[in-house]
């Protein structure tokens, strides 16, 4: 999944609940008069498709962070090569898979920051306040992390760890989701 459509789900969240306990025509919030909105908090991040299969695929995956699975795969290509040249002959694997692995939350908490302060002026919710959206960070970091040890070729001679670690991502995302359903939004 998308770091980015995971932080801006995060951050809707926090907007539609700051909307939600503002109540109906209170300033910021932008909800028409009536009834008070009963915030329905998601527990996952809404999947776009309509199928029970494609939903299931969802959960499998929706915590490995695509962004940074493109990047590292990119990575990981120049590395070896550059290897090969001499430029790179000291770098050790693990020293990419932890920079990435840093990379993911601050490259999740930006995109949640900036789908907050985005809705927080279109829907002028300017008393909203921005909070960090934790599970969302430690779960694309440890999705990733699991998944960054499957890659072929980055630790050769340890090919059962990588088709162990290929399964040990889908089983920690289904995990993180379900862990996600019950420690909630």
């Amino acid at each position: 999944m998308s770091l980015i459509r995971l932080g801006s789900a995060a951050a809707q969240r926090q907007i539609d609940a700051y909307e939600a306990s503002q109540g109906p025509g209170a300033p910021g919030a932008t909800h028409a008069p009536g009834p008070r909105r009963t915030l329905q908090p998601e527990m996952a991040v809404t999947p776009e498709t309509d199928t029970a299969t494609e939903r299931s695929v969802e959960q499998l995956t929706q915590f490995i962070p695509t962004e940074m699975v493109t990047i590292f795969l990119a990575a990981v290509s120049a590395w070896k090569a550059l290897e090969v040249q001499g430029w790179f002959e000291g770098v050790q694997p693990h020293w990419l898979v932890a920079f990435f692995a840093l990379l993911t939350p601050a490259t999740l908490l930006l995109a949640s920051y900036a789908t907050f302060a985005e809705e927080r002026r279109k829907r002028d919710a300017t008393g909203a306040r921005f909070v960090l959206p934790r599970f969302e960070m430690v779960a694309a970091t440890v999705a990733f992390t699991v998944w960054a040890f499957a890659v072929p070729g980055l630790y050769t001679g340890m090919e059962v760890v990588q088709i162990f670690a290929a399964f040990a991502a889908l089983v920690v995302s289904w995990v993180l989701s379900q862990v996600r359903r019950i420690v909630g939004p």
